[in-house]
């Protein structure tokens, strides 16, 4: 089959012209409600292109809320670029940066209390 806008010699189930890209007419068309066999370039369809798409994960991962407990920039990094597309993650990992923070307050405040104890007793 030739195309009729450029001339080029096409596989006779072409649905497009490899060459210039005009529909090819008649050429691979699928009927209404079939799937097509052929892609819009005339390569034969795959059958996972028409698989059930995988449900997005959205559980929290323990690893990130570790890394998010231990450096507290990473939980925040990771909660602005989860909170839309995986909200449980994202709250997973900001409850492990707060958790974080309040035991590094908590070693803070022991610290200095111990700091302000062993000054006072050298005096």
């Amino acid at each position: 089959m030739y195309c009729s806008k450029c001339g080029v010699r096409n596989g006779d189930e072409n649905k497009v012209c490899y060459h210039c890209g005009a529909p090819m007419p008649g050429a691979g068309m699928a009927e209404e409600g079939e799937v097509p066999r052929r892609n819009e370039y005339g390569a034969p369809r795959r059958e996972r292109e028409y698989a059930e798409p995988r449900e997005v994960r959205d559980e929290a991962d323990t690893l990130a809320g570790i890394a998010a407990c231990c450096i507290p920039l990473v939980g925040i990094v990771l909660y602005l670029v989860w909170r839309d597309k995986y909200p449980r993650k994202a709250k997973s990992v900001c409850g492990w940066t707060i958790g974080g923070l309040v035991i590094t307050g908590i070693f803070w405040v022991i610290a200095i209390l111990a700091g302000l104890a062993s000054a006072g007793e050298s005096f």
